[in-house]
C-alpha cells in the first residue's frame, strides 16, 4: 500500500474492474453520431539531444515551416467547443475506458465516445526494450487504483541501442507492445501505443517500418476501445512539412484498420512547436491531435504560449510526455513551474502523461533506483517526481 501524509489509499479496484471497457461496445457512439449531434542514448541514457543541438526556446519562433502542396482535397472539419464549466467537469473527473468509451477529438477538445470533454492523466514506460518488466499487470492495476491514472504510454524505441530499428529483436518487442495493451485493458486504463523516434530525428527515417508495424498494432487491436496510436515522438531535425508527409503516410494505414482511433502526431523542435501545425493543418482526416512536450525546470514560459497559441488556433494537442526536471531527464526537480505547467494544462482541458516509470538514474524515474520491485510500491520507494505525480494526479479523486 501507497501512504501519503500518513493515508492509506485502497488497492481495491472494487467495480470498476468490469474488462468491459476495452471491446467496442454497442452504445459507443460512431464518428459520424457525434458529428450529427453537435533522448536516450546507447548507454539508455534519456537525452533529447536539446542541449547538444541548439533548439533552445527561442528556435521556436524563427523556425520556418514551409506550407504543405498536397494535391489531397481538404474536408471542413465540424467547429465545436465548450464551455469553461464543462472543462473543469472533464478535469475534476477521471475517466475510464469502462466509462468514456472509444475516445475520439471534437474541435480541440479530446471527448468521450458521447462527446463529453475527457483528461487523459498517465504515466509512461521508458523504453520497453530496456525496462520491460515493468510493463506487468500488477503494475497497471496500481496505477489506475493507486495512482488515479487512466493511461499509460508504452514507448517502443526505434533508432538507439536495441531498439526497434536498430538490432531488436522485432518479434519480441511486438509481443511485448501487444501485451501490455492487453494489461492496460484488464486495468481500464488506455494505452498509447509510442513509436518512439528520438535519435533519428527525421520521422522519415525508418517510415517504412513504421508503416509495417502500425498495419500490424492496427490490425491486431482495431476491436479494442482504449488504444491511441502515436505515430512519432519528438522529430528534431526536420520541419513541420516533412512530419506532415509522414504522417499522410501512416495514418492511412491505420484508419484502413481501426477507423476512428485517435492519432497522436509528434511535432517539430522535439514536440516544442505544435503552433506550426496551423501552417498546414492535416484536414484529410479527423480524430488527430499533436504532441506538446515540455520539462519544467527547462521549459516555462516561452513554451506555455504554445498552449494559448493552439487553443487560438484551433489545434488540438495532448502532452504526451513531460517532466518536472530538465530536458536531459535529469537534474533538479522544479516544482514551482511544475504546478504552473499542470494548472495550465487543466485550465484548457489537455492530457499529459509523466515521463517515466523506471528506477533508472535520473531524477525523471518515477520509481528510486534502490527500488528493485516493479509493482506494489510504498510511498517512500518512490523517486521525488514520482511522489509529486502520486499527489498531483490524486488531487482528482
Amino acid at each position: 500500500m501507497l501512504k501519503v501524509s500518513g493515508k492509506i489509499i485502497s488497492l481495491t479496484l472494487a467495480a470498476v474492474l468490469l474488462m468491459t471497457g476495452c471491446g467496442n461496445a454497442d452504445n459507443n457512439a460512431s464518428s459520424s453520431d457525434v458529428s450529427s449531434a453537435s533522448m536516450q542514448s546507447s548507454d539508455n541514457t534519456k537525452d533529447t539531444g536539446e542541449g547538444a543541438a541548439s533548439s533552445s526556446e527561442d528556435d521556436i519562433a524563427s523556425s520556418e515551416v514551409e506550407s504543405s502542396d498536397s494535391s489531397e482535397e481538404a474536408q471542413e472539419a465540424p467547429v465545436y467547443s465548450f464551455t469553461e464549466e464543462e472543462i473543469k467537469e472533464a478535469v475534476s473527473d477521471t475517466v475510464f475506458p469502462s466509462t468514456a468509451g472509444k475516445l475520439r477529438v471534437l474541435g480541440t477538445q479530446l471527448c468521450s465516445s458521447d462527446g463529453k470533454p475527457v483528461q487523459l492523466r498517465g504515466v509512461s514506460t521508458h523504453g520497453i526494450q530496456w525496462f520491460p518488466d515493468y510493463v506487468n499487470q500488477d503494475l497497471f492495476y496500481e496505477l489506475h487504483s493507486e495512482w488515479n491514472a487512466n493511461a499509460v504510454r508504452l514507448a517502443l524505441y526505434t533508432a538507439e541501442y536495441d531498439g526497434y530499428c536498430n538490432g531488436g529483436d522485432q518479434e519480441k518487442l511486438k509481443e511485448l507492445m501487444l501485451t501490455g495493451v492487453e494489461y492496460a485493458c484488464n486495468a481500464d486504463i488506455y494505452a498509447i501505443i509510442d513509436w518512439h523516434t528520438m535519435r533519428d530525428g527525421d520521422p522519415t527515417t525508418y517510415q517504412d517500418e513504421a508503416v509495417k508495424f502500425f498495419d500490424e498494432m492496427s490490425l491486431k487491436c482495431k476491436d479494442y476501445d482504449h488504444v491511441i496510436y502515436e505515430i512519432c515522438n519528438e522529430p528534431n531535425t526536420v520541419p513541420w512539412k516533412v512530419i506532415r508527409e509522414y504522417a499522410l503516410k501512416v495514418i492511412p494505414v491505420i484508419r484502413a484498420n481501426d477507423p476512428d482511433a485517435v492519432i497522436l502526431i509528434g511535432t517539430p523542435i522535439y514536440c516544442k512547436a505544435p503552433t506550426e501545425v496551423k501552417k498546414a493543418p492535416i484536414t484529410e482526416y479527423d480524430n488527430l491531435m499533436y504532441d506538446l512536450h515540455f520539462y519544467a525546470a527547462s521549459h516555462q514560459k516561452s513554451i506555455q504560449v504554445e498552449v494559448d497559441g493552439c487553443a487560438k488556433a484551433g489545434i488540438p494537442i495532448f502532452v504526451s510526455e513531460f517532466g518536472i526536471c530538465s530536458n536531459s531527464g535529469t537534474g533538479s526537480l522544479n516544482y514551482e513551474w511544475g504546478d504552473s505547467w499542470i494548472e495550465l494544462l487543466n485550465e484548457h482541458g489537455v492530457s499529459y502523461m509523466c515521463w517515466q516509470l523506471s528506477n533508472k538514474h535520473e531524477t525523471s524515474s518515477l520509481i528510486k533506483e534502490e527500488c528493485t520491485k516493479t509493482s506494489g510500491f510504498e510511498y517512500d520507494e518512490l523517486s521525488e517526481q514520482g511522489q509529486w505525480v502520486l499527489e498531483t494526479y490524486g488531487r482528482n479523486k
